[in-house]
């Protein structure tokens, strides 16, 4: 199995809700499973262009497995998981950075 597939599975492992739906800790947490230290200028530039949710200030996953692998890959992970996610989770729905 190769690293890409080893990280979308841990992110998606770390979503007990099924709302496609992390904190920054847990999106942290996958990397460190797999013996990935970022620090926080990376996990900045990682969550940076997403939108928080503004409940809990939680991120869309399946936006950051877009972001760092490819809309083919995010379709591939979300079949896998079977996961539920709205039309706009599937388009690019991340915010401008300057």
């Amino acid at each position: 199995m190769q690293i890409v597939d080893k990280l979308c599975d841990a992110l998606c492992i770390r979503d007990k809700t099924q709302r496609s739906q992390l904190s920054q800790a847990e999106i942290q947490d996958a990397f460190k499973s797999l013996k990935i230290t970022l620090n926080s200028a990376q996990m900045a530039k990682i969550v940076g262009p997403l939108n928080p949710d503004p409940l809990d200030g939680s991120f869309n996953y399946i936006q950051v497995i877009e972001l760092l692998f490819g809309r083919s890959k995010q379709e591939e992970v979300i079949a896998k998981y079977k996961l539920a996610v709205s039309q706009t989770s599937r388009q690019s729905s991340t915010r401008q950075v300057s």
